[in-house]
């Protein structure tokens, strides 16, 4: 049986500093040592990997027969790939296929770090900068 369930993903800004290995065991680690009152390194916060949509490929159909389409993102604007005929669409259909049923594969590309922090960075006190920059972001 083909699974249908809508899920929900984001275009931009998808995080996956939280569940970074490293970052997680530390944690953990954290825990265990400190127990609930926290670590030397509380305030800091995970790092943001953060990644953007560029791809999303679609079936329609079932197990044993179907359709491949696709979304692409080409410098920004979205087109939909249907086997020879391609067309720019607008963000918005992109995020209303999401609820669909239809996405199959969804490919992200990660942002390019920048270690050049905003003038206005945050610090946890200690004069270190607890938050990670990407260019394009503002830090916040």
């Amino acid at each position: 049986v083909k699974v249908t369930t809508p899920v929900t993903f984001p275009l931009r800004g998808l995080n996956l500093g939280p569940y970074v290995t490293d970052w997680s065991r530390k944690s953990a680690e954290d825990i265990q040592r400190n127990g609930e009152k926290g670590s030397e390194d509380e305030g800091i916060e995970p790092p943001q990997l953060l990644y953007d949509l560029v791809g999303v490929a679609n079936h329609i159909g079932s197990l044993t027969n179907g359709h491949y389409t696709a979304y692409i993102n080409e410098g920004g604007q979205w087109f939909f790939c249907d086997d020879a005929l391609i067309n720019p669409v607008p963000e918005a259909e992109v995020s209303s296929a999401a609820t669909s049923g239809r996405p199959y594969v969804l490919f992200y590309t990660r942002r390019r770090y920048s270690p050049v922090a905003p003038e206005s960075s945050s610090t946890n006190g200690r004069g270190r900068d607890t938050r990670h920059y990407y260019r394009g972001d503002n830090g916040a």
